[in-house]
């Protein structure tokens, strides 16, 4: 349940609930559509995530400030694409296996007038595509199924050079709704796939980990779910006293997707920079170290810094980020999970959201 300071935020989307599913619906939509048109042959599971983490990003924000300006919000959304994903290795059951870690991190950051954080929240989704509304977990997805269920003690490989070798403790150890499965109709446009619209389908589907996954909630309703708590797992700031495991597995894939290139080759475009959303938000200022002091030491500057170095591309027409490593080749060894990085801020005071 959110605390008290943001529960004006809370009102203010369940009262915007069925229209802000509604756009979220039309934002996934939009990001099929652009799989679908740009593929050179059939669709994969990265072509699907490239577009929902890019060309999802400017609807989501423009849905989510239209919702709440009215009590006089503030909202931004910014996303980096990773393509190849981090892998990593634990030990369940007493078999050695690898899988990967994620797709895609969704972030919600929410902050006071004072732009103190009240809340932070992430939900880390695995992307499967199928075309029924089923699909059992068998042989190597086995692996990513006990990950997300049990949460046994993982060490990063194919993470880059900070985390190699890394190693990473999350609890409890049961799956917890931070970790789900992101189910693509990767059927072609029809009324079945969600893609026109018709009430009772949609494109993607969320599911938790379970050995056969389920489309059957829509992924836009768990967004919705997902922005006042009620899905996801909150996660604390880096440097805050915190024994989860999760919450430094949050910081280390914001950290990771600091700095790539965007290059999917099936989709027609390479080399490009991995920026969706807006480049420099309206709350840029509330991750900026020099503002606040307080974050100096927190992950959320390097969102920041991520922001700071999209509008650099963007304004300076650069091929390839100013600082970092690039990802060369969709055959780099070292993965990221793309981000979506949704920021909000509460109104500067109670009479404004009256």
């Amino acid at each position: 349940m959110p605390d008290s300071k943001s529960g004006h935020f809370v009102s203010a989307v369940m009262n915007q609930y069925g229209n802000l599913k509604a756009a979220f619906e039309h934002a996934i939509r939009v990001a099929m559509h652009e799989t679908h048109v740009r593929s050179r042959k059939a669709p994969e599971e990265p072509d699907y995530v490239a577009m929902l983490t890019l060309e999802s990003a400017p609807y989501i924000a423009a849905a989510l400030r239209y919702a709440i300006a009215h009590l006089n919000y503030a909202a931004a959304v910014s996303s980096v694409y990773c393509h190849q994903s981090p892998i990593v290795r634990h030990d369940e059951n007493g078999q050695d296996q690898v899988c990967e870690l994620g797709d895609i991190l969704f972030v919600h950051f929410h902050t006071g007038p004072d732009c103190s954080v009240l809340r932070r929240n992430a939900l880390l989704l695995q992307a499967k595509t199928l075309s029924r509304d089923s699909l059992a977990l068998t042989g190597r997805d086995r692996a990513q199924f006990e990950l997300y269920r049990f949460w046994p003690t993982f060490r990063y490989e194919r993470s880059g050079p900070r985390l190699n070798g890394q190693q990473r403790d999350v609890r409890p150890k049961n799956w917890h709704p931070g970790a789900q499965y992101l189910l693509i109709n990767d059927s072609r446009i029809s009324g079945l796939s969600g893609s026109l619209g018709i009430p009772g389908s949609w494109c993607m589907a969320v599911w938790p980990p379970t050995s056969r996954l389920y489309a059957r909630d829509s992924f836009a309703d768990i967004l919705v779910r997902f922005l006042v708590g009620a899905n996801g797992r909150p996660f604390t700031g880096l440097g805050e006293d915190a024994t989860d495991g999760w919450s430094q597995l949050v910081w280390d894939l914001i950290e990771r997707a600091e700095t790539f290139l965007f290059n999917r080759r099936n989709i027609g475009v390479e080399h490009q920079t991995r920026a969706g959303g807006d480049h420099v938000g309206p709350l840029n200022y509330v991750l900026s170290e020099g503002i606040i002091p307080a974050f100096s030491d927190d992950p959320a500057r390097i969102a920041n810094r991520i922001r700071t170095q999209i509008s650099r591309l963007a304004n300076d027409g650069e091929d390839e980020p100013p600082t970092g490593d690039a990802e060369p080749d969709e055959g780099d060894e070292d993965g990221g999970v793309s981000v979506v990085l949704i920021e909000t801020r509460e109104a500067e005071s109670d009479d404004e959201v009256g």
